[in-house]
């Protein structure tokens, strides 16, 4: 199990850490194997008269007890946690809704975060109770901006971890052209095309699943050689 988590220091917000834990536990095999060794030890207690065992049994009776020693050790189950280097995280944008999987993203670009919280209107009052922030957010609550779909395309696929194989591609957004294809004799348009810049290969498979979780079935793939690719339906 794979868990994130984020800290930063109570007097100052502007500091902050990403931290990666990894859940330590047994492996399955590695379960029975303790359990075969405590069946294999019991016999050898530890107040055990070591001169009652056999010289040929004498070092496998050792290396038996101390892989039981290790394997009890890592039995009791640990989160080890681990802080990624500060200059590698610029920024982290969280979006937990009710019954939506959760939106983890790290170094979103500076100009979409300032989209984002521009499109924000916040109102205030000029004299009164109402000129209190609190009692203004309590009396009229906050309508949420609905994100662009293109923003939304864009945003999912810099959410895929890993590190494209694409030639120079330091996200999988940089595999793609994301275009706003024009509905039919004029109409606005339907859809978005999501283009490869050219055969993906093993990088296929990681925008075509985030892309059919995130769409469900606003999602499409179009074979067509050269001119395949996704289509996501408004």
């Amino acid at each position: 199990m794979k868990l994130i988590r984020i800290t930063w220091e109570r007097t100052s917000f502007n500091k902050f850490m990403v931290e990666t834990g990894e859940l330590l536990k047994l492996t399955p095999e590695e379960e029975k194997e303790l359990d075969s060794l405590r069946l294999q030890l019991e016999p050898y207690g530890d107040f055990l008269n070591l001169g009652e065992v056999p010289p040929d049994e004498m070092d496998e009776l050792f290396k038996a007890k101390a892989r039981r020693s290790e394997l009890e050790d890592r039995s009791r189950e640990r989160i080890v946690w681990a802080a990624k280097p500060e200059d590698e995280i610029e920024s982290v944008v969280l979006v937990l809704q009710p019954e939506i999987l959760p939106t983890y993203v790290e170094n979103l670009p500076a100009e979409w975060i300032d989209k984002i919280f521009n499109s924000v209107i916040i109102q205030t009052f000029p004299t009164g109770k109402e000129n209190d922030p609190i009692s203004a957010s309590k009396s009229q609550p906050l309508i949420p901006v609905p994100i662009e779909l293109g923003d939304q395309i864009k945003t999912c696929l810099l959410e895929i971890e890993g590190t494209p194989a694409f030639k120079d591609a330091t996200t999988y957004l940089d595999c793609v052209t994301i275009e706003e294809v024009e509905g039919v004799h004029g109409q606005p348009a339907g859809h978005f095309k999501v283009m490869p810049k050219k055969f993906l290969e093993k990088d296929w498979r990681p925008i075509n699943d985030r892309l059919q979780d995130v769409f469900g079935q606003q999602f499409s793939w179009t074979s067509d050689g050269k001119k395949s690719h996704w289509k996501i339906w408004k």
